[in-house]
């Protein structure tokens, strides 16, 4: 699962720790609540790119709340949006 959506740009700037994830930045903490909120998962492995996001997500990690029913419901409407204006990658888009 991509906690964050992926990188702006595609995959050829995946190296690049300016180029950012889909997700916006504001929405990150939640991004990784929903993760942790999935039954049976108890890790969220993100990938960061610079010694800023790595302390920024232990950050957000140490934060973490779970989500309401209500920003559950934004996060997946949202998460639909995205996957619609990204379009399918590896399988079709759910």
């Amino acid at each position: 699962m991509k906690v964050y959506v992926g990188i702006k740009g595609g995959f050829p700037n995946h190296r690049k720790g300016s180029v950012g994830c889909v997700t916006r930045p504001e929405l990150l903490p939640q991004a990784i609540a929903y993760a942790l909120d999935l039954e049976g998962v108890s890790v969220a492995n993100i990938g960061p790119y610079t010694m800023e996001q790595a302390l920024q997500n232990v950050a957000f990690a140490r934060a973490y709340k779970p989500l309401t029913e209500a920003q559950r419901a934004d996060l997946l409407a949202l998460g639909k949006q995205i996957a619609a204006d990204i379009g399918p990658r590896y399988g079709p888009v759910a």
